[in-house]
């Protein structure tokens, strides 16, 4: 082996695809039992765009397989194998999954001159940092304060705060005393200055943390950031919502993972 699962799992999750069953990259699923290569963090399961879209992800797919074969690494996907034990392809039509298991006389043999360090960073090199594809500007929602009323933003804040503070606020889209008494404690709770004005900082602290799946408050603000608009901000964060979080990533200079994670909340902070 010429370059480890470590380096071979950080490179391809450097270029925007999803690092999936390892536990550096989110965890192990209960389907991975203890003692497998999953749990003991010698294989991934990697993955491009939606899950479940092995139409869409097939080429970016082929990538990584012909990345890890190049690392000397098995390989089980539904259109590739290099894997001693693949003995059937069922389950991996939707993910490549890549280890380091020794190789045995099943395996399929690369062929001479095919392997090493020089392959790998040919085939590397064909994949930008940062992955390839659109980029978008994040929408920071405007400032509300005491005394702004009838307003689409009071009433989604004042909605977020019901759920992270239990405030138990009338969402009447009235910024009073009691909003900004509770904005002041949440903000104080989140490490940021609690002056009670809801600007750039509160709203981008407000959608940290949300992920593909998630729903709520927290992502209808994550979306407006995105720039949803209408009915597309609906608190579901499903495929669409995914990529235009990519496409924000890319902006901000992070890693595309679709992930709303810290790194992208600073990096947004940072570039504006």
């Amino acid at each position: 082996m010429t370059v480890s699962l470590s380096k071979f799992l950080s490179d391809v999750h450097a270029r925007g695809y999803r690092i999936l069953e390892h536990p550096k990259y989110g965890g192990v699923s209960r389907g991975h039992m203890r003692g497998s290569m999953h749990f003991l963090g010698r294989a991934g399961d990697i993955n491009w765009g939606p899950p479940g879209a092995p139409a869409s992800e097939r080429a970016e797919l082929l990538w990584v397989c012909r990345l890890a074969e190049a690392a000397g690494l098995n390989v089980i996907y539904a259109y590739y194998r290099t894997h001693p034990n693949a003995t059937t392809n069922r389950n991996h039509r939707d993910h490549a999954h890549v280890d380091d298991s020794p190789l045995s006389k099943r395996a399929l043999k690369p062929r001479a001159g095919r392997v090493g360090d020089a392959l790998y960073a040919r085939i590397l090199a064909e994949k930008p940092l940062g992955g390839s594809g659109k980029k978008r500007k994040p929408h920071a929602v405007h400032t509300v304060r005491l005394g702004d009323r009838n307003d689409w933003a009071v009433k989604l804040w004042q909605q977020f705060l019901n759920a992270a503070n239990k405030a138990g606020l009338k969402v009447d889209g009235d910024f009073g005393p009691a909003t900004e008494r509770e904005t002041k404690q949440w903000q104080r709770k989140a490490g940021l200055v609690a002056d009670g004005i809801v600007g750039r900082k509160t709203w981008f602290r407000a959608a940290w943390g949300v992920s593909l799946g998630d729903k709520g408050t927290r992502v209808k603000i994550a979306q407006r950031v995105m720039g949803f608009t209408g009915k597309d901000v609906d608190g579901k964060f499903g495929p669409a919502t995914h990529e235009r979080a990519k496409e924000v990533q890319r902006y901000v200079g992070v890693v595309p993972d679709g992930d709303w994670g810290p790194k992208t909340i600073d990096a947004m902070l940072r570039k504006g």
